[in-house]
């Protein structure tokens, strides 16, 4: 057998390993894709109703706001478009005649924390006045939450109240402002109404200290 047959062939066999390196690198990124899709915290979309954000700065500051979402911004005021620029002022107004940015969003996953409140209905207005000042609350954002949620929710014998995690904000629904804030409370609650009373561990709530740049966001959601 000449030398030329000889290279030919060890240049064939070179190809066909290559070409056998080539396969098995495609079908094992194949694979490690559908693995990381199978891993991947999963659950039904949820719409989140009336997120409120407040500003505080310690002056009239330029404040940019953004949001990171697992999901999409539904509706805005102001108009999002890729983030707010707006003029705060320290008494939590915003220039162009808002009190808070306004916006709902459609979330791709839901956590169920395992701990909550099991609410009688009549007894909704009471819990709010007390829990959503210890969540830190003022007054005023108290009572703008009461006006929205208490109408908004139907009337059945029991809520189930859950309070979003800030693990579960930070990576499906994280908040970016600039300048950096003093303290940022993010209150998201779920509701889901109950014909009979259930019993669940409530959470501990740690009333945060407002102190300087404040900002505080409102919001939740309707479970069926």
């Amino acid at each position: 057998m000449s030398d030329l047959m000889i290279e030919s062939r060890i240049q064939r066999k070179k190809l066909f390993y290559v070409f056998l390196i080539g396969i098995t690198i495609i079908i094992s990124s194949i694979g490690l894709f559908f693995l990381i899709e199978s891993i991947k915290p999963k659950g039904p979309g949820v719409n989140w109703e009336k997120p409120a954000i407040y500003l505080y700065p310690r002056e009239k500051t330029k404040v940019k706001v953004s949001l990171s979402i697992n999901g999409e911004i539904t509706v805005s005021d102001p108009e999002y478009n890729d983030g707010w620029s707006v003029i705060a002022y320290p008494n939590g107004t915003i220039e162009g005649g808002y009190n808070y940015l306004f916006y709902e969003a459609r979330l791709n996953y839901l956590e169920d924390p395992l701990k909550g409140w099991c609410i009688k209905y009549n007894f909704l207005e009471n819990w709010m006045d007390i829990i959503l000042i210890e969540m830190g609350l003022n007054n005023d954002e108290k009572e703008e939450f009461k006006e929205f949620w208490l109408n908004f929710l139907p009337k059945t014998d029991y809520y189930l109240i859950k309070l979003m995690s800030k693990e579960y904000l930070e990576i499906n629904w994280d908040l970016f402002i600039d300048p950096l804030p003093d303290i940022i409370i993010r209150i998201l609650l779920t509701f889901k109404p109950s014909q009979n009373p259930l019993k669940i561990e409530n959470p501990v709530i740690i009333s945060p200290k407002r102190t300087g740049f404040t900002v505080v966001e409102w919001g939740g959601t309707l479970l069926n």
